[in-house]
């Protein structure tokens, strides 16, 4: 299909799943070595096709599938430009007057080690708190208003920074410091560049999306 639609894209995300080094115990070689087999395929195409995958342990990977890939980029943790993009993204699709940019970047500078799944959850739960709010004031069934819609001014929650702060303070980062020494390192033995989010991806969306837009540029 790759090379009737090119040019085309395949990407396999957590790869290490299917290709974490081989042990005397390992009951996956087969699936290793079709998954080769058909990377030496693709390989062999030099136009329109290329292939790329993600993993959160490339130390963990088949050396025979890191010769594979011409390219090992290490995308780090957002930095605080990225972080505030992610704030103001995610917390774009409800009511507020108090986010400023000085407060975005506020919460940015309070979220240094979080990962956008980390802060897309705080978002979640500030939300939540707005809504838990507008619920104890004024109950849905109490609307006076037949619309009960986005016209509603009793019926729409309204996000206060204070929401963000509470949700910032009950959050912890799931991305443990020495996994990241770990990637750090495995980057400066093995890999073959870094992509800076607040330089590379100024606006960050999905990692597809803003990895597929850097390799894009990269090889322009």
């Amino acid at each position: 299909m790759a090379r009737s639609k090119k040019p085309s894209i395949i990407f396999s995300d957590e790869i290490d799943a299917v290709a974490s080094k081989r042990t005397e115990l390992d009951n996956s070689r087969g699936t290793k070595t079709e998954l080769f087999l058909l990377m030496d395929a693709v390989l062999g195409i030099t136009d329109g096709v290329f292939f790329m995958a993600s993993t959160n342990c490339p130390q963990h990977l088949d050396s025979a599938l890191i010769r594979r890939f011409d390219k090992l980029i290490y995308v780090p943790l957002p930095e605080e430009g990225a972080r505030m993009e992610t704030f103001k993204k995610k917390l774009s699709d409800i009511k507020s007057d108090e986010l400023s940019d000085d407060k975005l970047k506020s919460l940015a500078a309070k979220t240094a080690g979080f990962s956008p799944c980390d802060i897309e959850k705080i978002c979640t739960n500030a939300k939540n708190l707005a809504l838990t709010r507008l619920l104890q004031k004024n109950p849905i069934e109490k609307c006076g208003n037949d619309s009960k819609g986005e016209d509603c001014e009793c019926c729409t929650p309204i996000l206060l920074y204070d929401d963000v702060l509470e949700a910032v303070r009950d959050a912890n980062p799931t991305v443990d410091p020495k996994e990241v020494a770990e990637l750090e390192k495995f980057a400066e033995e093995k890999g073959h560049g870094k992509v800076h989010y607040n330089r590379d991806l100024p606006k960050p969306r999905t990692f597809v999306g803003t990895i597929v837009d850097f390799f894009a540029e990269f090889f322009a």
